[in-house]
């Protein structure tokens, strides 16, 4: 086909499962649509499919496995080599790892002139010997088959560039102040509060108490287990502290995951709930953000707390240290250290001016740096302007 007479941009957006588009991505998703750009999803399908049907955009179904499977593997690659070739994309746009390494090698031999990833993170942050090293080039493969890259948070970036995955700035591109997509700030309202104690209800938890919350997927990588460790030595202080896991448990190991599912439910005060699509229900209830994770591109479920006016405690690492301004809009403690987050959970509890203020500023920060409506456009400006001079 010739591209010179087409009247549309046409893009795919490529991402492992449809869950992580419809979770993250789903106003930006709209508002590229708005714009008369033809956008087709690309993802596998899973429990996210019932939401991405809900946007009247085009899904292909291409199953795209998260762990390195040669088998698997090629079969993606194959077919979404074949699903650009037949498309003719103008622009593929790749989120997550996995899609990211074979969206870029397929999208290059399949010659599609604009070819986009964004990093959300590094799987291979806290792996080592031969497995960090693979995940590293797989990496540097995105970097070099891809005409533009991206990062969500600039942490992430000063990161590549101390471990060389990247050689200069030029390489890379954070987005006005990072994150993914930005905040839904209509979605993620303070105005969700107002049925904080019917909910309350609904949930049994009595509405004096306190409420931490979780909201990601439940496994070690993510700090979970010293997420409960420090909830249960918080309790045996005060009984009035509740902790909601929201998630689905992503352990591999079958009796690692065993202990997590005892620990979780042997404490009467933690409540657990595998998948939501509306995660400001939860947040209406709840008081403080917990996120202690061992590595993350930039962390937007902060952000996403921050626009209902909720306070964050996260671990000090890459991303995070973008999404929280420590002791502004919420509290960092010290990675894997579950004392120290211990601390930080119960200096929330009881110093209710520090948790007001840091509530007050990360409502502001939020509103104001990260809305979804500015990084749609500055997406789609990028968009426009790549497919301009292409």
């Amino acid at each position: 086909m010739n591209r010179k007479i087409k009247k549309k941009m046409k893009l795919a957006r490529v991402a492992t499962m449809s869950f992580s588009i419809v979770s993250q991505l789903r106003k930006q998703l709209e508002a590229i649509k708005n714009q008369n750009i033809d956008i087709t999803i690309i993802s596998g399908r899973d429990d996210g499919m019932e939401f991405i049907n809900k946007l009247d955009i085009p899904h292909k179904d291409i199953k795209i496995p998260r762990d390195i499977s040669l088998i698997k593997d090629f079969l993606a690659l194959i077919n979404l080599y074949l699903c650009f070739r037949r498309e003719d994309f103008d622009i593929v746009h790749s989120t997550t790892p996995k899609a990211g390494l074979l969206a870029s090698i397929a999208g290059f031999f399949a010659r599609v002139p604009i070819r986009i990833h964004t990093f959300t993170g590094q799987a291979w942050a806290n792996l080592s010997g031969f497995k960090r090293w693979i995940c590293i080039k797989m990496d540097k493969v995105i970097i070099t088959l891809n005409t533009q890259v991206y990062a969500d948070s600039f942490s992430q970036v000063e990161f590549l560039l101390e471990q060389k995955v990247i050689k200069n700035l030029e390489d890379i591109k954070v987005l006005g102040d990072g994150s993914l997509a930005g905040v839904d700030v209509q979605r993620f309202s303070e105005k969700e509060k107002l049925f904080r104690e019917k909910r309350r209800v609904e949930f049994n938890i009595p509405n004096e108490s306190f409420v931490f919350i979780y909201l990601g997927r439940i496994n070690l990588e993510k700090g979970v287990n010293e997420l409960i460790e420090a909830f249960n030595k918080l309790t045996k202080e005060n009984r009035n502290a509740y902790l909601i896991l929201v998630g689905p448990i992503d352990i591999k190991e079958p009796t690692e995951k065993i202990r997590i599912e005892s620990l979780i439910q042997d404490s009467p005060n933690i409540r657990f709930y595998e998948y939501t699509d509306n995660p400001e229900r939860f947040l209406s209830i709840s008081d403080v953000l917990c996120c202690p994770s061992y590595r993350e591109g930039f962390g937007t479920v902060i952000i996403e707390a921050a626009a209902m006016g909720i306070t964050s405690i996260g671990s000090d690492v890459v991303g995070l240290k973008d999404s929280i301004i420590n002791k502004e809009t919420g509290l960092l403690f010290r990675c894997g250290d579950s004392e120290d987050l211990r601390e930080k959970m119960q200096l929330l509890m009881d110093n209710h001016e520090l948790r007001r203020s840091l509530n007050d500023n990360a409502k502001k920060n939020a509103l104001n740096r990260f809305s979804s409506s500015r990084l749609s456009n500055l997406v789609i400006d990028e968009y426009k302007e790549k497919y301009g001079n292409k």
